[in-house]
């Protein structure tokens, strides 16, 4: 509810995990997942700093060892394989989009040409969201070592999909 009502509060729900993992999207280390092993299903806990903020978190459910039933697992499987396979095929255009636009052609005619968009993220700081698009850690793992007027290799920004990028300006600091 309280996510439903303030637009700066997000539900997430974190992929399975084994005692001594890191969870996905939080702190480094296996000390949360250790924590989480040593609590009832329905136990409330924190808050606890992570790299976007503060998150409290639940445990909604501990599931047995083991491989699963396939289909159990079956539509997760397919979707996993769809969007694998719609990352692949935008992967091999963005590269071709990325020849083009190193070539000198305009961004916004080729983003159209492939019903996609320019999205301009002036004043982007590590970790901090990418124009409209959210914090996307693989942009940031790339741009900040380009060189100004550099198109990059496509980028393969998970649910986001495959980017182009280009460094128009970078300011340093010490």
């Amino acid at each position: 509810l309280i996510a439903d009502e303030d637009e700066s509060v997000v539900l997430n729900q974190s992929p399975s995990f084994s005692a001594g993992e890191t969870i996905p999207g939080t702190i480094q280390g296996s000390a949360l997942a250790d924590e989480a092993f040593a609590v009832e299903v329905g136990h409330v806990a924190g808050p606890v700093a992570v790299p976007r903020g503060w998150m409290l978190w639940q445990l909604a459910e501990i599931r047995p060892e083991g491989i699963q039933p396939f289909e159990d697992v079956r539509v997760a499987v397919e979707q996993e394989l769809r969007h694998d396979k719609a990352v692949a095929l935008a992967g091999e255009q963005a590269s071709a989009v990325a020849e083009r636009w190193r070539a000198g052609e305009d961004a916004a005619v080729l983003a159209e040409e492939i019903g996609s968009s320019v999205t301009e993220a002036n004043g982007h700081r590590r970790g901090t969201q990418v124009g409209d698009l959210g914090i996307l850690p693989a942009i940031d793992g790339v741009v900040f070592t380009a060189a100004v007027g550099e198109v990059l290799e496509p980028v393969d920004a998970g649910y986001n999909g495959v980017m182009v990028v280009r460094v128009t300006n970078m300011v340093r600091a010490d």
